[in-house]
């Protein structure tokens, strides 16, 4: 079995074809989209193995038989990203270390930590009690299906329609500060902010769209943070996303941008995350979750929503969790 690491790439020898002249074309995995892209590296023409480097820092090398699994990708979507590996392989095939951080751990490992902690997964007794909140004697913040549920009665479509039409400002606020203060997703400090400012026509209003509004998502986060910025609440990714995660568990995530940065890198290292949050860098965080959604179902432990999906991401890559997975595997991964 031929194996090698990035640290140590292999030169091309008599026995070993590298990539000719031109463009080097860039590919994907057809079953592990979580790898990101990959440019070819060499080929063993003794035992006809061939390695890629990917985005997410790995040399792996296949057997003959699973050349197959390479998607070629000739009109990236991601011209960044394909440029990117194109020069990780290029200073690969050179000799060089394309880096000397240490290796980015991929979404198994994170799957690997997991089952450790939980090892029945998402539907065992552990998570269900103490994520969800299912058989709970007492409901508490970090119970989802509780706050899923209020969400689902304050504030509703037509609940929050009729306040409009009565023009009743007050109470839509009021029923956001309540969802939210019923939950961890956000912090005391920025719910008591939205509870201390003034209940506006337009605060209403682009409360109502950031849940129900006729544009795009982005375009309706983005002025719900502006509007919140005129009001004076600097809004976080956190409190920026809660409220459409807990209305619609299966179609939005509540951004933990500390460790959504994390995640981002793994999957998709070209993203960009700032610090105030943004309708169109949200659009592509929510399809690194949905990578994560599917690498998950992948390997049986398919989750229930988003919320599962955040609180995943936020198990395995937080600071204490995140140190165990670095190093966690080699870094190349020879696949047979």
């Amino acid at each position: 079995m031929h194996t090698t690491t990035q640290q140590d790439s292999p030169r091309p020898t008599p026995q070993t074809v590298a990539p000719s002249g031109g463009r080097v074309r860039v590919y994907r995995h057809r079953k592990r989209p979580s790898w990101g892209l990959a440019a070819f590296l060499w080929e063993n023409e003794e035992d006809g193995k061939r390695a890629y480097q990917f985005e997410d820092g790995r040399v792996r090398v296949f057997a003959d038989g699973y050349y197959g699994l390479m998607e070629p990708i000739f009109d990236p979507a991601d011209p960044a990203a394909a440029r990117a590996v194109r020069r990780m392989a290029a200073r690969s095939q050179a000799g060089q270390k394309s880096s000397r951080r240490k290796p980015m751990p991929r979404v198994a490992d994170q799957v690997g930590l997991f089952m450790s902690q939980y090892p029945e997964g998402f539907a065992g007794t552990v998570w269900s009690r103490d994520i969800r909140g299912q058989g709970a004697r007492r409901g508490l913040k970090r119970h989802r299906d509780r706050a899923v549920a209020l969400a689902a009665k304050l504030l509703s479509r037509d609940a929050l329609a009729k306040l409009l039409v009565a023009r009743d400002w007050a109470a839509i606020r009021d029923r956001a500060v309540k969802v939210l203060r019923s939950t961890d997703l956000v912090t005391v400090k920025d719910v008591k902010k939205l509870a201390s400012l003034t209940p506006t026509e337009r605060l209403a209003c682009t409360i109502n769209d950031l849940l129900y509004g006729v544009k795009d998502h982005a375009h309706n986060l983005d002025q719900f943070v502006r509007e919140l910025d005129r009001l004076g609440l600097r809004a976080s990714w956190r409190f920026a996303t809660a409220l459409p995660a807990l209305r619609f568990p299966d179609e939005h995530v509540c951004v933990r941008s500390s460790v959504f940065k994390e995640q981002a890198r793994m999957i998709k290292p070209t993203l960009k995350m700032s610090t105030r949050p943004s309708g169109n860098v949200y659009a592509e965080l929510l399809k690194v979750v949905m990578v994560v959604h599917k690498e998950l179902g992948a390997a049986g432990r398919a989750p229930r929503d988003l919320l599962d999906v955040a609180q995943f991401i936020w198990a395995t890559l937080r600071r204490s969790s995140r140190e165990r997975l670095i190093g966690a595997g080699d870094k190349v991964s020879t696949v047979h």
